[in-house]
């Protein structure tokens, strides 16, 4: 098993946290590190024992962050010199839904964390109204062809 640090600007993190836990469950591998502002200096050490708490209890950890050169990457930089630690930039939802589905069968934080880019890639479309191939009485629900039945 691989555990899972999700962490972000604001309270980025802790809306993926929870919309990861509305579709799949409690999470007991993963957690939410939040970042803001007025809590700058403090941020780093928070991280670093999320990320030190996580390798104990799982031997490795992907860090999954909103946006590459921002406070939370640069900081998960510093917490994961020499550690078994994987970052990923990028994230969202889609990303953590496939990769909270493969962290008990991923062999290795650099595994999981190519799972993840691939997700976070796959999870990314543009979707024009007029690719809509039927409406339903309900305007809550749109049939989009060649799609699945969704979540």
């Amino acid at each position: 098993m691989v555990g899972c640090i999700i962490t972000g600007h604001g309270d980025f993190a802790q809306g993926l946290m929870s919309a990861l836990e509305m579709i799949a469950g409690p999470q007991n591998a993963t957690q939410a590190v939040i970042f803001h502002e007025d809590e700058a200096a403090t941020f780093g050490v928070r991280l670093t024992h999320a990320i030190d708490e996580a390798i104990e209890q799982f031997g490795s950890v992907l860090v999954c962050c909103d946006l590459m050169g921002g406070t939370p990457f640069n900081q998960a930089m510093l917490a994961a010199a020499d550690k078994p630690v994987e970052i990923v930039t990028g994230c969202n939802l889609g990303m953590l839904l496939e990769l909270t589905s493969s962290q008990s069968s991923a062999s290795s934080a650099q595994e999981l964390a190519q799972i993840a880019q691939d997700a976070g890639k796959e999870s990314v479309a543009h979707i024009s109204p007029s690719q809509i191939s039927a409406h339903t009485d309900n305007q809550d629900t749109l049939d989009i062809s060649d799609e699945g039945d969704g979540i």
